[in-house]
């Protein structure tokens, strides 16, 4: 849905330029051509960066919760094997867990 003079609720989400974006305000525009919506980036692109779009000069699209469709995770990695990955096995420091400190050899 593109809108040219709604006001958007604090903590909803937008499609703007290709990206999601979390409201943290709205303001009305002086020559009351529709709003002007302040907002923090989701995406990671555009992940906590600051921006405010002018919904006369962009196309503002709401993301409604009920239209989500959940789809199922079919990549062949668990939460632990990603998380395994991630870990640098060659590090210089020891390696501590809890209290006690082994060094890898």
């Amino acid at each position: 849905m593109t809108t040219r003079s709604v006001t958007f609720a604090p903590g909803s989400r937008l499609l703007i330029r290709d990206e999601e974006w979390l409201v943290k305000s709205t303001l009305p525009v002086r020559n009351g051509r529709g709003v002007a919506v302040r907002v923090v980036g989701l995406s990671e692109l555009v992940r906590n960066h600051e921006a405010i779009f002018l919904s006369e000069l962009d196309d503002i699209a709401e993301l409604k919760p009920e239209e989500t469709k959940l789809v199922p995770d079919d990549s062949p990695q668990d939460l632990l094997g990603s998380r395994l990955q991630t870990f640098n096995h060659h590090a210089d420091l020891p390696l501590t867990i809890s209290k006690a400190a082994m060094d890898r050899t």
